[in-house]
């Protein structure tokens, strides 16, 4: 394994295991999705494409009380919960971000006719 793709899948499972550490492997195999339904730029598609020669599937929203086997069902009902508590970690993630970038900044108003000093820098 390269380790680009071993950063990304330790990132990966980091981000669906940081709740429940002791629980990593049961999430291999929706890593193991993520990663063949992932874009690959050296193949210019993902790995899914390249071997059923079609888009993967999307994985659909769980309703409750989808499936008759309750294995299948409960495991359904899991793994929406934890793509809830992610939705909600990246939102507060998201929320200190905005707050910290919103805490440098003033707020400034011009009037036409203002003379302003402008510092033009090249960005990389």
């Amino acid at each position: 394994m390269c380790p680009d793709l071993s950063k990304c899948l330790d990132n990966y499972l980091r981000c669906l295991c940081f709740e429940k550490p002791s629980e990593w492997t049961k999430w291999l195999p929706l890593a193991e999705y993520w990663y063949n339904s992932t874009y690959q730029s050296a193949i210019k598609c993902t790995p899914f494409e390249v071997i059923y020669g079609q888009l993967p599937p999307m994985c659909l929203p769980y309703l409750p009380g989808e499936s008759n086997v309750e294995a299948v069902d409960m495991s359904l009902a899991i793994r929406e919960e934890v793509i809830n508590i992610l939705k909600a970690d990246l939102a507060q993630a998201q929320h200190r971000m905005k707050q910290l970038v919103d805490s440098h900044r003033t707020e400034r108003s011009f009037k036409v006719g203002d003379w302003l000093y402008l510092k033009l820098q090249h960005y990389r």
